[in-house]
This record gives C-alpha cells, structure tokens and sequence, in this order.
C-alpha cells in the first residue's frame, strides 16, 4: 500500500530507507531543491536536525537581546543529523531528484514512482482526493521520534494587519469573520486548516478527515521558534550550505554546519543583534 508522510509544517521525516516495495518504487522522496531554490532542503532538513538531536536556529537569552538590543546568540551544531539525512537522500530517493521541491514530490508519490513522501500537512486534502492514491489508499503520520526527541517543524505564515494600512479596518473585519467556527467548520471542510479551538476541539473533529488526527498528533509536537525579521538572508545561506553537503557532496556535515554559523554570525552582524 502508499503512505504519505507529513507533518504541521515541514512534514514527516521518514526513518525506514530500506523499505522494500513490491512494484519496484522507490523509497522516499524528501524535500531537496537546489542551492537557488529557498526552503526545499531546508524543512526536511530542520525536521532531521530536531528529531535527532541538534538545532541550526539560534538562541536567544531573552527578547531584549533578539530585538538587537543587547543579549547574545548561540548555535548547537552537530554534524550527526546532517550525515542521517544526507544517508537518507543517497539510499532511498529516485533519480533525479536533485532539485525537486512540493510539486514534484507530490507527483511522484501520485504515481507511484516512491511510496513514501514527506511534505507539508496542508497537502494532504489533495492526496486524499485523488483517484489513484486517495480514498484510504493512503496513510498519514507525523514525524517519528528520533534519539534527539519528537518534534515537528512549524511551517506557514501567520495572517497580519500592517498598522500603516488605510484598509486596517476591512483587514481586521476579515479577519473577525474568518475566525468564525461556522466559516472555520466550512474551510475545513473544503480542504483547509483550522487552528480555532472550537473546530479542532469539536468531538467530531478527528473522524471528519483520514488525516484529521494526524494534524493534531503534529501540532501537539510541533517546535516553535524565535521568529526573525532576517528570516530570508538567514535561509539562503543554509539552504547554500545543506545543499552543497548533502546534494553536491561537498566537505563534511560538520564543515557545512561550521559555515553556517559564520555565515549567520555575519547577518546578525548586518542586523546590528551581535
């Protein structure tokens, strides 16, 4: 049978890359993308980082020194959950992977060519409708623990009022309608997420969807982070360097990791926070 692997935000990090599958498809496919592409090896990567052990994101000893005010910075940074993923990436993916981001994933589980795929959990509605692998065909997990603990990598964006906006108001009116359950209730079921309470709460929440408890059970492990203004200059370096390592194979885990740092040391530098 298929499966497809997901979590809240990056999806379900895969752990069996020697499963053997009947009809010849190989094993997973995971987030790669090249160094061009922002946040395709990235997600699958920060997931493996979690479970296993080890975190590129920074630390912050309190809000004053995140808002460049003060404070200080520190990574944890070991090679070992980088070298597991890259493992992942040689053993268990199709050829010609190398650049391939959500879309192609999703074709390729679709098709048959891989049986297990990890990806955003907002895929999920579309797997499921889908004639080939939908309609139970499919299961659906969140990132399994790994020796570092159980987490999930949060993804998405957060809805946002700017306050210098002349359309304030119809903004936060939207937003006044859009939180309502009977407009949430809707949106998820047209294929949707809800974060209100009173829909995810609702006793029939998990058996109105296949991956509707899959989505809590994510949610419920999710790791949260400091949210930085610097977010695109700190990804593309990271993206540079976990894609030169484990796509190019260049150097070592732990010299790609080493370089991040210096390469984040310098933005924050830019940014006037180190």
């Amino acid at each position: 049978g298929s499966s497809s692997a997901g979590g809240a935000g990056a999806g379900g990090m895969v752990r069996y890359p020697s499963i053997t599958i009947s009809n010849g498809a190989y094993s997973v496919v995971i987030g790669a993308g090249g160094a061009g592409v922002p946040n395709a090896t990235t997600p699958g990567h920060g997931g493996s980082l979690a479970q296993r052990g080890g975190d590129t994101t920074f630390g912050v000893d309190d809000d004053k020194g995140a808002r460049g005010g003060g404070g200080s910075y520190s990574w944890g940074v070991s090679g070992t959950p980088t070298e597991y993923y890259k493992e992942l990436y040689d053993t268990a993916t199709p050829p010609g992977s190398s650049n391939w981001y959500m879309g192609e994933n999703i074709d390729a589980y679709k098709s048959g060519q891989v049986a297990l795929q990890m990806n955003f959990a907002f895929i999920w509605p579309g797997v499921e409708a889908d004639p080939n692998v939908g309609g139970g065909k499919s299961g659906y997990f969140p990132n399994p623990p790994g020796p570092g603990g159980h987490f999930a990598q949060l993804g998405g964006q957060g809805i946002s009022v700017v306050a210098a906006s002349d359309k304030r108001e119809a903004a936060l009116e939207y937003i006044k309608w859009f939180a309502q359950k009977k407009v949430q209730d809707k949106w998820w079921k047209a294929g949707g997420y809800s974060a209100l309470r009173a829909v995810v709460e609702d006793p029939g929440f998990v058996s109105s969807q296949p991956y509707a408890k899959t989505f809590l059970d994510s949610m419920a492990i999710v790791k949260d982070f400091w949210a930085e203004p610097a977010y695109a200059d700190l990804l593309l370096p990271m993206q540079e360097r976990i894609h030169d390592y484990v796509i190019a194979g260049k150097g070592t885990a732990q010299q790609a990791l080493d370089g991040l740092v210096k390469d984040w040391t310098e933005v924050l530098q830019d940014e006037g926070k180190l």
